[in-house]
């Protein structure tokens, strides 16, 4: 999970200087680069709450795979 929060960490730090602030970003309307924002950092949150789980999620994945 350390390295898939390093990744979305690299990606809102990218999201912050290249996008721009207006509304309805390259043509979408509704979304903008604070919505963007947002997600990605619930989703950050996320990975951490998985990681209280003793990485059992990634576990379970690999025997599957």
């Amino acid at each position: 999970m350390k390295a898939e929060k390093q990744r979305l960490s690299r990606i809102i730090s990218a999201i912050k200087e290249k996008f721009p602030e207006e509304q309805d970003i390259f043509g979408y309307e509704g979304i903008n680069k604070n919505g963007i924002i947002s997600s990605l950092e619930q989703t950050y949150t996320f990975l951490g709450l998985f990681e209280e789980i003793n990485n059992d999620v990634e576990t379970v994945w690999i025997k599957r795979k």
